[in-house]
């Protein structure tokens, strides 16, 4: 088992996942954060989040794995909080 802690750019938030080598000898993430929220409230909310393993179980769909680049250079990515936004 291997942990791995990472500092998202220049927030000062940390995220902690667990890598099991797999029989493949790659290094799997099998437990950790998955869901990361920086929220400013003020006049105008704003809010930036990540969901590391994507936004959908479905096979295929091109949510499944639609944040990993994302959480692999650790950024986060603008929340859609309006109905316009989405």
């Amino acid at each position: 088992m291997v942990s791995q802690e990472a500092e998202l750019q220049s927030t000062g938030a940390r995220i902690i996942f667990y890598f099991r080598e797999d029989k493949d000898k790659k290094n799997r993430a099998y437990h950790g954060d998955t869901y990361v929220a920086i929220t400013e409230f003020g006049k105008k909310v704003r809010s930036h989040v990540l969901l590391s393993y994507g936004n959908s179980s479905q096979p295929g769909s091109k949510h499944a794995s639609d944040q990993l680049l994302l959480l692999s250079q650790k950024k986060l990515r603008p929340a859609l909080l309006n109905k316009s936004d989405v």
